[in-house]
């Protein structure tokens, strides 16, 4: 196996604090997380990164016992440094890995057979790094940045024309669904998406949640039902 599956569960902050202990359908997002990785036994080892001690302790089986370091753990901290410090860590104990898939709990509309494919195409492909997309549901040239109450621009160029025939195949969102990427690019670049060298999966599907908030779980329930997610 030359895979760390690498689930992140920090604490979080105060205004969404364990967010990631959130619960669908009465299953923790970390609980789908582990339900869909265990899919992946033959692939990797499966690695919860977390900086609770509690939840350390309840999936000791995952956690291997590591704790996080407080400074991977703020908010706005690079998670491949996270990565990189479980990697060194993982080292100290005779285990080393080529690649890293990381699954965010909190990205729960997962589906195990587009996952099946994402890999292979990785390895297959032999890419370097790779990242979940879907197609954009908005065009671009309807966005704009606020400046201020009197300002404001185009945030990409002004919306004459709108060809949305192109939007579904030329505009991507990166939903934050899965990512993989080789080590040694990893430890290169400090992050899974480099520009013109990491490399687009496009996904089935034109919707997805990312939880942040509690109210967010009303949707990620829709979006399990609807698109028949559930695991």
């Amino acid at each position: 196996m030359d895979t760390l599956i690498f689930i992140p569960s920090r604490k979080g902050n105060k205004r969404s604090e364990k967010k990631n202990q959130f619960k669908i359908n009465n299953i923790t997002l970390i609980d789908h997380t582990l339900k869909i990785a265990k899919n992946f036994r033959k692939t990797g080892i499966i690695f919860i990164s977390s900086d609770d001690k509690l939840l350390v302790k309840k999936y000791k089986k995952y956690t291997f016992g590591y704790l996080r370091p407080k400074k991977y753990t703020k908010t706005g901290s690079n998670i491949v440094e996270s990565i990189l410090d479980a990697l060194r860590w993982f080292n100290t104990h005779n285990l080393s890995f080529k690649n890293v898939l990381i699954l965010p709990p909190t990205s729960p509309i997962k589906n195990i057979r587009e996952l099946k494919n994402f890999i292979n195409v990785f390895k297959k492909k032999k890419y370097q790094s790779l990242v979940s997309t879907i197609h954009m549901r908005d065009h671009p040239k309807l966005c704009v940045k606020k400046i201020n109450n009197f300002k404001w621009n185009y945030l990409l160029g002004k919306n004459y024309q709108l060809d949305f025939d192109r939007l579904e195949k030329n505009f991507l969102s990166i939903d934050g669904n899965f990512s993989i990427a080789k080590v040694n690019f990893l430890k290169k670049y400090k992050s899974y998406l480099v520009k013109n060298k990491t490399k687009f999966f496009i996904q089935n599907r034109y919707v997805t949640i990312d939880v942040n908030e509690k109210e967010d779980l009303k949707i990620a329930s829709y979006l399990f039902k609807k698109f028949r997610y559930s695991i």
